[in-house]
């Protein structure tokens, strides 16, 4: 096995990583390459898009949310197999 080590980088809740985790990305985006990023792929509970638009890591630039298909068609289904196996019942 390797030597890595890793090192501790979020200290909030595990709940609030990936919101932090985001913000940052796109917070340093355009320091460090030259880019903003106007889009935001995420499902309806993601508390990240609250952040940046709240917050919004570039001057006078919107982000846009585009909803993940693949996590609302996964939600639909398992809400559908639910009615059918209470139907079954």
């Amino acid at each position: 096995m390797g030597t890595h080590q890793c090192e501790i980088n979020h200290f909030a809740s595990s709940a609030s990583m990936e919101v932090n985790g985001i913000n940052r990305l796109f917070s340093r985006s355009e320091r460090l390459y030259n880019v903003q990023y106007t889009h935001y792929i995420g499902d309806e509970h993601a508390k990240v898009f609250p952040k940046l638009s709240n917050d919004p890591p570039y001057k006078d630039i919107s982000i846009v949310k585009i909803e993940d298909t693949n996590h609302f068609s996964k939600k639909m289904l398992h809400r559908l197999q639910k009615i059918a196996e209470s139907e079954e019942n």
